[in-house]
């Protein structure tokens, strides 16, 4: 399947394409290419003909990503603009406009207004968060677990937060 092709489409219709969900890992690897994220479903993945990979294998523990490097950002992510940290989490010294879209295996770090989409643990790292000075995103997500911004409750915009998973729950602290 050629996901840059589907995005452009999908941008077309002026609809935000966010990720892909069951794939294979050829799949993956190409909608990691075309710059989305890998969403989970609860279900065990599937192996290349669309069949259950891990059906008789125990599901690894997501592992953190605190040894890996970090990737700065010195300055605001313009709308239409995506940067992906692989590896690691994603540093922004300046704000994300709207439109832009940020993604980090590991966590992210924004020293100014989140007002596009932030995707942590994009790798499936559930120990990922989302730091933010002032959240007005369009949407947050971490492993695959996402929010649009009519779901943030009011109380949490415009405000200083943390973003994170408890229990497979996406948690907004202040």
């Amino acid at each position: 399947m050629d996901f840059n092709q589907l995005r452009r489409i999908v941008e077309q219709q002026q609809l935000i394409p966010v990720g892909v969900l069951s794939s294979s890992e050829q799949q993956q690897g190409a909608a990691r290419e075309a710059g989305l994220a890998l969403i989970k479903s609860g279900k065990p993945p599937l192996d290349d003909k669309g069949g259950d990979k891990q059906a008789d294998k125990k599901r690894k523990a997501p592992v953190a990503q605190s040894d890996a490097c970090a990737q700065v950002i010195r300055q605001n992510v313009r709308s239409g603009q995506q940067v992906y940290a692989k590896g690691g989490d994603l540093v922004v010294m300046g704000s994300v406009s709207p439109g832009a879209e940020i993604l980090a295996d590991g966590n992210i770090h924004i020293y100014g207004a989140l007002r596009g989409r932030a995707l942590a643990g994009a790798a499936g790292d559930t120990a990922a968060m989302i730091f933010c000075h002032n959240l007005q995103a369009e949407l947050i997500a971490v492993a695959g677990n996402f929010r649009l911004s009519d779901d943030i409750h009011q109380r949490y915009l415009k405000q200083r937060v943390a973003v994170h998973l408890s229990d497979g729950k996406m948690l907004i602290d202040l």
